[in-house]
């Protein structure tokens, strides 16, 4: 600041605009958070030298830094909810892919795949068929439709490869999985 020459004015000014672009920025990355640990700006009036404006400028750009430090769990765990909670409301789209999900978040394919299997331990797709076979299970429990029926309600598109992996996670059929059940 005094390298450039600036006045004590201007200095103020430019502080002031960063912080609240600094408290803006932490309110969108996280709404509802508390700006109440940067400094006052109402208290760069009462600043009277260039060096205690650098000074509340190094305060505040320090506590933007362990803003967004103690943040970064909280928003990776708050991310993969949303994966789950988006794939929870659409397993049973026919055309439902890792691809679909990458760009509703926004996204690479690789990073979300990666991301997924490093925060759950598995990946995308066994997640995916685990809520469908999930779901296959309380709908042959629950109502009389036809296995194929539910196949396609669960958002399966081929009857007998779901049948197959059905019987790979139950270890019977769809068929004799309702049987069980019903005894």
């Amino acid at each position: 600041m005094k390298q450039s020459g600036l006045t004590l004015f201007i200095a103020r000014e430019l502080c002031y605009d960063m912080i609240h672009k600094f408290i803006a920025f932490i309110e969108k990355k996280r709404p509802g958070s508390s700006s109440d640990s940067f400094p006052d700006v109402m208290a760069l009036t009462d600043v009277t030298t260039l060096d205690e404006i650098a000074g509340v400028f190094t305060t505040a750009c320090a506590t933007l830094c362990n803003s967004l430090q103690e943040r970064k769990p909280a928003s990776s765990a708050a991310l993969i909810e949303q994966i789950t909670e988006y794939i929870l409301n659409h397993y049973n789209e026919y055309d439902f892919s890792v691809q679909k999900i990458a760009d509703h978040f926004s996204l690479s394919l690789s990073y979300l795949s990666r991301y997924f299997k490093e925060q759950t331990g598995r990946t995308v797709m066994d997640y995916l068929n685990e809520i469908r076979i999930d779901q296959a299970k309380l709908l042959l429990r629950t109502n009389d439709r036809s296995v194929k029926d539910i196949v396609q309600q669960v958002g399966y598109y081929d009857v007998s490869s779901f049948i197959r992996k059905f019987k790979q996670s139950v270890g019977v059929t769809p068929g004799e999985y309702r049987k069980q059940q019903r005894v």
